[in-house]
């Protein structure tokens, strides 16, 4: 039987952004594995700041696999961090998500290269254009009466140092105030006009979230607010 070389990946607890952390484990299968056949594994919790030193063991649980296209036989594992009694870990943000299957998200981001601390293409002591360096959108479907339902508890989880950028400048509202328009960049919400064609149903991108936010984070407060508003219904986010 091959030998595949499988890499558990997860979120650690350093706050206020989790890094990666992979670990390696060789396991003989007869052919690419699925997550059934993945084991649970532990790992010291107490270097990622997800246990103390006392009662260090926390546990990889697989949710997802995919190949690795680097290595014929390696294998990309995504894992969920749980307690040794079963329960999620705190710093677990995947499993406080509501399960809604009809839900869908998209998340957007941008990157850029920088050369001595400055991103390519900028003069050397230019600005960004007018979006600023990154951001990255968050849209829902089929909400209707969702756009006021924006309270502070979602900017404490969109990010770090989102005051940075939501200054109400370069196309961005100020992280202090509430604001929707059809089409408008520098609205906390955007209103696509196929949405206002298709009786106010399609899909809102919220774009205060920036590059550092935990995704998972972000879907679940997002959806503990879609439990609140009344939809008729119809409710699904994309």
């Amino acid at each position: 039987m091959p030998k595949y070389k499988l890499d558990y990946i997860w979120l650690d607890g350093y706050t206020p952004v989790p890094n990666l952390r992979t670990k390696n484990l060789v396991k003989e299968f007869d052919s690419f594995p699925t997550v059934e056949e993945l084991p649970l594994w532990g790992f010291d919790g107490s270097s990622t700041q997800q246990a103390e030193g006392g009662d260090s063991d926390c546990v990889l649980k697989p949710v997802a696999i995919y190949p690795d296209k680097t290595n014929e036989f390696g294998v990309l594992v995504l894992c969920e961090v749980m307690l040794p009694g079963g329960e999620a870990h705190p710093s677990n943000a995947r499993a406080t998500i509501t399960d809604d299957p009809g839900t869908w998200f998209g998340f957007e981001q941008e990157y850029f290269l920088t050369h001595d601390g400055m991103p390519l293409g900028f003069p050397r002591n230019g600005y960004p254009e007018p979006r600023g360096p990154y951001y990255c959108g968050v849209g829902y479907k089929n909400v209707g009466s969702l756009g006021r339902k924006i309270t502070e508890e979602h900017i404490a989880v969109y990010g770090p140092d989102n005051d940075q950028r939501l200054t109400g400048l370069h196309e961005t509202q100020s992280i202090d105030k509430f604001s929707w328009g059809v089409a408008d960049r520098g609205a906390s919400v955007r209103v696509p006009h196929s949405f206002v064609k298709n009786e106010y149903r399609g899909y809102l991108e919220d774009r205060r979230p920036n590059s550092q936010g935990d995704p998972y984070a972000i879907a679940s407060r997002i959806l503990q607010t879609i439990a609140t508003v009344p939809t008729n219904g119809a409710m699904a986010a994309v």
